[in-house]
């Protein structure tokens, strides 16, 4: 009796474990311009890059946004960073002039997800040379909070329409990656 019971509990888990998804990592609630789950940066840093998207939005109406999480939970950055923009639906409606700069420390990646209405202002180049030449080279001295930061700095700046917000934007045969897709940090 006792080996039946224990043989009906174990078939119904192996049938739960297949027919239940995996446990995705959650969006998280957006209560501000800048969520971050990862400790990267500090209290005065989050104000002052909510305080420069702020001023974005305003004088813009563009909606930007920086997330960052421990890690991925074994979720494409892409697919993630997708699910956060749905969610949190960033841009004017009819304008899709959202932008989202997701960190995921723990797994070393970084993702620029640009709304429809902003591919034209902040291209996939844009986003690939703003983690290359700003980001990354400020996170390999392990300072987080800059290196965020400037990458919002240089955002707006584009946005503003400083074509000029990114340097290193003229070498020759930069690469042109799409979005900053699985870029590595350092």
């Amino acid at each position: 009796m006792y080996l039946i019971c224990v043989r009906h509990l174990f078939v119904l888990l192996i049938g739960l474990a297949l027919i239940c998804p995996a446990v995705a990592l959650d969006v998280p609630y957006l209560a501000g311009r800048v969520t971050d789950q990862a400790g990267l940066l500090s209290a005065e840093a989050s104000i002052r890059i909510s305080s420069i998207l702020e001023e974005l939005e305003q004088a813009k109406g563009a909606q930007v946004a920086v997330l960052t999480v421990p890690g991925l939970q074994d979720e494409t950055i892409e697919k993630y960073s997708m699910r956060v923009v749905e969610v949190w639906k960033l841009g004017r409606k009819g304008v899709d002039d959202g932008l989202l700069l997701l960190i995921a420390r723990d797994d070393r990646r970084i993702r620029i997800e640009v709304g429809y209405g902003l591919e034209g202002v902040v291209t996939d180049l844009d986003s690939r040379r703003i983690i290359d030449n700003i980001m990354l080279p400020v996170f390999r001295d392990s300072d987080f909070e800059g290196g965020i930061e400037a990458a919002v700095k240089a955002i707006r700046d584009l946005v503003m329409g400083d074509l000029d917000a990114i340097p290193g934007a003229a070498l020759p045969g930069a690469s042109g990656l799409p979005n900053g897709a699985g870029m590595v940090l350092g």
